[in-house]
């Protein structure tokens, strides 16, 4: 059975490969452990420099990555010269060898190769190589491992291997891909940009203060790339409650309405829904799209409060309402850009 490559296999063999260009015929590139590096060196006119994997770990936390995510490893390697032993071999080749290897990783830190790259032809349709179209860089940067580390790696080689000088480089970052990819994301449908008061307001001949819109909604695409949005505004609602605006509320248990601002062009349909966590009995519970007709462009105007419904409102339920462009029935507009979220808790 020939098991299927992966991009660690690939990082590391691309690793190989792209020492073994920057290195004569003298010289040959394996990547295995030491004690089979030093074997092919015994039977051979030419020196050996070996990459030895001896430590992989993860490369941090990265909080926005999930199961369906690419897993990224640094790979710790020791790179090891045992000369021929065959013919005349220079005294000091493992210092020439391993001075040129340090100067290629010097000059070039990163290396040019592409992952997970173009799969081969005759690969198998799971080969990840097929579905993944991003491209990684792979970076060398030398470490320092203590004395007792090294000693430790080379005591448990085992056989008659001695310690030999090495130079250790970390590679990173190394992508394992998942066995299913998260879904690509799709654009960015709408924004909001809100528009705060000035610390001195102005103040207008009646003595009121004068605030401009809260809220101004920017469509930006739709479903598809390309497609135009399928409305070209958003709906801006706030809490009408004590006299002030807020995002947030807490009515009491049993409340049937509870007032909000809903601002927009002026003439237009909004769809409010209520979707609720119930305390008692769990899961969630959505009531029907409420329609309303706005009547103001402003949110502080008193023509844009309405009385949204709601329904069986019990102690320690909490709902969420969402406010989206309507058609001419009242039901929400598929795919139209999403207003601001109000949240609503239901106290004693």
């Amino acid at each position: 059975m020939v098991l299927q490559v992966s991009s660690l296999s690939i990082a590391l063999q691309g690793f190989a490969d792209y020492l073994d260009t920057q290195f004569d015929e003298d010289v040959i590139i394996t990547l295995d452990a030491p004690q089979k590096a030093a074997e092919a060196a015994k039977a051979s006119d030419k020196s050996v420099l070996n990459i030895f994997v001896y430590r992989l770990s993860p490369s941090g936390f990265h909080a926005e990555a999930g199961f369906q995510d690419a897993l990224f490893l640094r790979a710790h390697v020791l790179l090891t010269c045992f000369p021929a032993t065959q013919g005349d071999p220079d005294p000091d080749t493992d210092l020439r060898v391993l001075g040129r290897a340090i100067a290629v990783l010097h000059s070039v830190p990163t290396i040019p190769l592409a992952l997970p790259g173009a799969a081969p032809g005759g690969a198998p349709a799971d080969d990840f190589r097929r579905s993944n179209p991003v491209i990684y860089r792979m970076e060398a940067v030398m470490q320092a491992p203590t004395m007792e580390e090294m000693n430790h790696i080379w005591t448990t080689q085992g056989g008659e291997l001695a310690y030999r000088l090495s130079v250790a480089y970390e590679l990173a970052v190394i992508p394992i891909e998942p066995l299913s990819q998260r879904p690509p994301t799709g654009p960015v449908l709408s924004a909001i940009i809100d528009v705060q008061p000035s610390s001195v307001p102005a103040l207008a001949a009646d003595g009121t203060v004068a605030f401009g819109a809260e809220a101004t909604g920017i469509p930006l695409a739709g479903a598809n790339p390309g497609d135009p949005p399928p409305a070209n505004w958003m709906p801006v609602q706030l809490f009408a409650i004590a006299g002030g605006l807020s995002s947030q509320a807490a009515v009491a248990a049993g409340t049937a309405t509870v007032s909000v601002a809903l601002s927009g062009p002026l003439g237009q349909r909004a769809a409010l829904v209520v979707t609720w966590s119930r305390a008692l009995g769990g899961g969630a519970d959505q009531q029907a799209p409420q329609a309303f007709v706005i009547a103001a462009q402003r949110v502080d105007d008193a023509a844009a409060r309405v009385q949204l419904a709601l329904t069986n409102a019990a102690i320690g339920d909490t709902a969420v309402i969402t406010a989206t462009p309507a058609r001419g029935n009242g039901t929400p507009l598929p795919g139209a850009p999403a207003g601001n979220v109000l949240t609503l808790t239901v106290g004693a």
